[in-house]
């Protein structure tokens, strides 16, 4: 069989496990059962802890995220989880504390806001701190709120 008669072919098995290995790390530090503004940050600074510690997982994700297979990344049944941040967004424009645009515009302003600021400190040699962290998922934040 080709990879053209199975196209989850395109995704490696290095692809599923980082997604699933990130996604253990994201639960066991996210706050769902909090409000709109604790979710969003919880799940972000686990997001960023994970990129932060596991920066060529990072940079092998932005390769294949920046490809011709970037519309085929959200079917795949290990990015499932990165879902939540949708809800997280849906929630809090249902709240009105988030902004009313276009929920995956949000998402990608956050996800490269954040991806981006790891990327260029790990080109720097340097790795972002807690309060660092803390600070960039918050201006996210500020971003994107209504109020």
């Amino acid at each position: 069989m080709t990879i053209a008669n199975h196209p989850e072919a395109e995704f490696s098995e290095n692809f599923d496990q980082i997604n699933y290995e990130m996604e253990a790390h994201v639960n066991d530090r996210y706050t769902q059962t909090e409000g709109v503004e604790i979710r969003f940050k919880t799940w972000w600074i686990a997001f960023t802890h994970f990129i932060v510690a596991r920066p060529f997982d990072l940079l092998y994700m932005d390769q294949v995220t920046s490809t011709h297979l970037y519309p085929k990344v959200g079917s795949q049944p290990s990015m499932a989880f990165y879902g939540e941040t949708r809800n997280i967004l849906k929630a809090g424009q249902d709240e009105g504390i988030i902004k009313m645009e276009n929920i995956s515009l949000i998402n990608q302003f956050v996800r490269t806001s954040v991806t981006n600021v790891v990327k260029i400190n790990i080109a720097a040699g340097k790795t972002l701190t807690d309060s660092q962290i803390n600070w960039l998922v918050d201006a996210c934040w500020d971003g994107i709120k209504s109020r």
